[in-house]
């Protein structure tokens, strides 16, 4: 039942005239809200003091009694002051609680300011202006009347067991607020400041504490009060209440930690399981033997936790049964501990002189395990809900005749089932919670690339002849920034091919090594430059593939897609070899990225974005050409799924932004790099390595060769996964519509690499990543389905991954040790003269003899070409291009023939070296060098450049 609000004294007369109408209509200063339960026989004693201590500071004020359908004789009361006092009572006959009544009343004053207070006069009705006042005054945003400010006090017959009660529930709020007293029920603030409070939702009784943490209350003001115990009645405060508050400081603490509460929580519950552990460790030694004892103390700190994590982390995630819970938990817990053990393994047996004591590295496998066992836990042990879309219409209809403070909950609900509208009509799985998971996620993937390619940044070998090609050609980049040959860049190239024969530019395309040149401007040539630019890419590579992942997968399982890949024997060596598909692989999944956001929202945002897709596409191009397979998979899914781009202007913006950008290096290609087009794409079998010819083009094994290096770079269960994913992604209407491009790369990359004749291993890479994500869609759509057949399913593959984990060392490229100081030891501290090397491998030795020739003073001349001169005799062609240092291959027929020609012009000749052994594993190969200590000419003549694979002449 409820009471008008009625403004008249026991003065008034019964009829009320036109000026009693008028100030009917005026709101008051104040709305007070007084909740009650059975406090009949206190409101005659309080109502009066509270206008009496009002009237004297001529202030207008109502109450509203907001009462939970007390048994006693509160309405007959309330009536009997609503004839002298503006008093309304409003009853509640379905809720409960001190605080849902509080914003009960909230909701229907009328005041400007908004004061709270108790029924049993324990506050002081005569301090009600003083905190009216300092509302007004704008002292604070919340205004509290305080006990534990200077003179503040209690009753001196408080009992210890109630003031440590009020102590302890004071401190633990400590990180809300700085007010002393913010437990108070006693409390005012404008309505300014209520109208901005988000997500209300107390519970318990300190909903003062609610709303200066929900109204973003930066400073707080108290006045002092005296708190009196209740005149009649009894205390409210029950074990109930008590637990109820720590249940509601927790739901403060998450609102205003955000993303870091759950993880926090989850870390204390950890230490708490930690101490479980130790403690029933200690007992069981008693009684049984260590095995037994650790056996068991495990079994009890994983229980622990699971109870801990389930009632206090993820409290409001507890839809599943707690046996399958505790049983997907203990499978996470079971992965954690592998990580932990092989990461605390690795960095102890890789770091040992570093970390100098095993607990450091166990550390680093705890924190690993730790990172692990939570995303493990938010998202597949503890998943949140996810609302249903079919609740969106007639839900809000329902609620709309709800109170203001019911429309807090409806407002919430609102934002979760939009989210459900967009999952459901996506068909993909959206973020969970806060976007801090997203980025510890993908921190985990970038921690992931470090560990795969950290020898990197010190590594100082060369692994083969293509890499000391692409380090050449990079170093030429950085000279070439330098000495800016703007009138003649082509006589220049010449020239520098000539000096160190071993430039890739007729074979590759030059991204990767100009990018290389300008990060040397900074650092000087140094071979770690170059191997730091790969690890850039790689942690690129790393970085789009998470983000692509994440637009279809949670972030489990998007971290799970980069550790598969990256841990993939194949692009182990990839990372950490100077060689071009990491850089290239990154700009294709760059473009993945770019046109995953473009096809989701089915158009384009603006210009800038088409011209950077464009840019990116032209970056594969001028990166690696085989990796145009993905231009292809783009052009397929465009035709097939979103034929609708083809009529937007900006996709042509981007077409034509791609097309002019390559036109340059087309040009270049047409005319010097036909070698190029022949070592890349193949022709009828013409390639110019011809052990990359693996098989004629048109035959069985050549259309099986990269399907038969799969399952050695990937676990039977992530490929037959890959196999469904794919599947997925073929015949499921959304998945073909939103994600296809990922099915039609696979099948542009098996369609070009396996028609291209030039055939090589390291080309399984490139589809790696892209298989890695069709399993991630599998464990997805197996989710939804079969939570627990995924659940196992992540596990397998994570759990198989372990080999891959602990072959990282082995699967990187041990690369030829030695040749700088090889080098150095040849040529000593001598100023003048040239290196002629008799062998295959020179382009080696071009990269160190650059390196250690700063002022360029030397050159490496390749044997094959010097041998081809005519009529000159060995010691007058050495004279003539000023070369006094030979490097010689004695196993190899132009070293062979070279010592022939040694034998009859001996005492020209003095060796500096035995014949020593170079070997990367792969491939070895001897050398000796010899000191030509004949007269040089004056001035070198022209180094010839008419070696057949160089495809140049002068």
């Amino acid at each position: 039942m409820t009471f008008p609000v009625e403004f008249r004294s026991e003065t008034d007369s019964e009829t009320p005239n036109s000026e009693d109408l008028f100030q009917n209509s005026i709101r008051p200063l104040v709305s007070i809200i007084v909740p009650t339960f059975m406090e009949a026989a206190n409101l005659p004693v309080l109502i009066p003091q509270v206008f009496e201590a009002l009237n004297e500071c001529g202030m207008t004020a109502e109450i509203l009694i907001v009462d939970d359908n007390s048994p006693d004789e509160t309405s007959k009361v309330c009536a009997e002051l609503a004839e002298k006092y503006p008093v309304q009572l409003l009853v509640r006959k379905t809720e409960r609680g001190l605080s849902s009544a509080v914003l009960h009343g909230l909701n229907h004053a009328q005041g400007s300011v908004l004061l709270v207070m108790d029924a049993d006069l324990s506050h002081p009705p005569r301090k009600v202006p003083e905190l009216v006042a300092a509302a007004l005054e704008q002292q604070g945003d919340f205004v509290i009347g305080s006990r534990y400010v200077v003179g503040g006090s209690t009753d001196d017959d408080w009992s210890f067991f109630r003031w440590l009660n009020s102590q302890v529930a004071t401190w633990m709020s400590r990180g809300l607020t700085t007010a002393k007293d913010p437990m108070a029920g006693f409390f005012a603030l404008t309505r300014h400041t209520y109208e901005q409070a988000r997500e209300l939702n107390p519970i318990g009784y300190k909903i003062g504490l609610e709303l200066i943490v929900k109204c973003g209350c930066r400073k707080v003001a108290e006045v002092p009060i005296h708190f009196k115990d209740r005149l009649h009645g009894e205390s409210k405060l029950s074990l109930k209440e008590q637990l109820n508050y720590l249940r509601h400081l927790a739901r403060l603490y998450r609102f205003k930690m955000g993303q870091w509460f759950t993880p926090l929580l989850f870390g204390l519950v950890g230490a708490s399981g930690a101490i479980v552990d130790l403690v029933l460790l200690t007992l069981m030694l008693t009684v049984a033997s260590f095995p037994v004892a650790r056996a068991v103390a495990i079994c009890g700190a994983m229980s622990w936790n699971f109870l801990g994590n389930r009632f206090i982390t993820f409290s409001d995630r507890k839809q599943e049964s707690l046996g399958f819970q505790y049983l997907k938990f203990c499978g996470s817990c079971t992965l954690g501990a592998i990580i932990s053990w092989g990461l605390s393994t690795f960095m102890w047996t890789q770091f040992s002189e570093v970390l100098h004591t095993p607990q450091i590295a166990a550390a680093i496998g705890i924190l690993g395990g730790v990172v692990m066992n939570f995303l493990l836990s938010n998202y597949l042990v503890f998943p949140q809900r996810e609302p249903e879309f079919k609740l969106i219409t007639g839900h809000l209809q329902a609620e709309s005749a709800q109170s203001h403070s019911e429309q807090f909950t409806v407002t919430e609900q609102t934002e979760e089932i939009q989210q459900a509208a967009i999952c459901f009509t996506d068909h993909l799985p959206q973020k969970n919670g806060s976007h801090w998971i997203g980025w510890l996620g993908l921190l985990s993937a970038l921690l992931i690339t470090f560990w795969v390619t950290f020898p990197n940044w010190s590594k100082q070998t060369i692994d083969g002849l293509d890499q000391a090609h692409n380090v050449t050609t990079s170093l030429f980049f950085y000279d070439l920034y330098r000495d800016m040959p703007v009138n003649n860049p082509v006589e220049y190239t010449y020239d520098y091919q000539r000096q160190y024969p071993a430039l890739g530019l007729i074979f590759w395309p030059p991204l990767f090594h100009a990018i290389s040149g300008l990060a040397m401007l900074v650092t000087g040539p140094q071979l770690s430059t170059v191997y730091g630019v790969v690890t850039a890419f790689a942690f690129v590579l790393s970085l789009c593939l998470y983000a692509g992942s994440r637009s279809l997968l949670s972030v489990p399982l998007a971290l799970m897609v980069v550790l598969l890949t990256v841990t993939a024997p194949e692009m182990v060596a990839l990372q950490n070899s100077v060689m071009l598909e990491i850089p290239s692989l990154a700009c294709c999944l760059f473009v993945l990225w770019l046109y995953g956001n473009v096809t989701r929202r089915a158009g384009w945002k603006h210009n800038g974005e088409a011209v950077l897709a464009g840019l990116a596409c032209a970056a594969i191009t001028y990166t690696k050409q085989p990796a145009v397979f993905v231009l292809l998979g783009l052009f397929l899914d465009v035709l097939i799924n979103h034929r609708h781009l083809l009529k937007h202007w900006k996709t042509w913006v981007c077409v034509g932004t791609a097309g002019v950008t390559v036109s340059p290096l087309a040009l270049f290609t047409w005319k010097f790099g036909k070698v190029n087009i022949a070592q890349s794409f193949g022709n009828q079998g013409d390639i110019y390595v011809e052990h990359h010819q693996v098989a004629s083009r048109w035959t069985m094994d050549a259309w099986t060769y990269y399907l038969k290096l799969l399952p050695g770079q990937l676990s039977w269960i992530v490929l037959v996964l890959s196999v469904v994913g794919l599947a997925l992604l073929a015949i499921h209407p959304e998945f073909r519509k939103k994600q296809g491009i990922w099915l039609w790369s696979v099948v542009a990359w098996y369609l070009l690499f396996s028609y291209f004749d030039n055939k090589q291993v390291r080309f399984v890479g490139y589809v790696i990543p892209l298989l890695c994500l069709a399993c991630g869609v599998a464990l997805q759509w197996m989710w939804r389905q079969k939570p627990a057949l995924s659940f196992l399913g992540a596990i397998a593959c994570l759990t198989l991954v372990v080999p891959n984990l602990n072959a990282v060392p082995q699967s990187r490229p041990v690369g030829y040790a030695n040749m700088e100081e090889y080098l150095q030891q040849v040529m000593g501290s001598q100023a003048t003269g040239n290196v002629a090397y008799f062998g295959e491998d020179h382009h080696l030795f071009t990269a160190f003899l650059r390196l250690q020739d700063t002022k360029r003073e030397h050159s490496l001349l390749r044997g094959d070409d010097l041998l081809a001169l005519p009529e000159d005799s060995l010691v007058e062609t050495l004279s003539k291009y000023q070369v006094r240092w030979v490097l010689i291959d004695p196993e190899l027929p132009i070293g062979q023939q070279l010592l022939n020609h040694l034998e009859f012009a001996n005492e020209h000749f003095v060796p500096v070296t035995d014949i020593t052994l170079f070997d990367n594993n792969e491939k070895s190969f001897t050398l000796r060098a010899y000191h030509f200590q004949g007269e040089l000419a004056q001035t070198a003549s022209l180094i010839p450049l008419k070696s057949s694979l160089l495809g140049l002449s002068e």
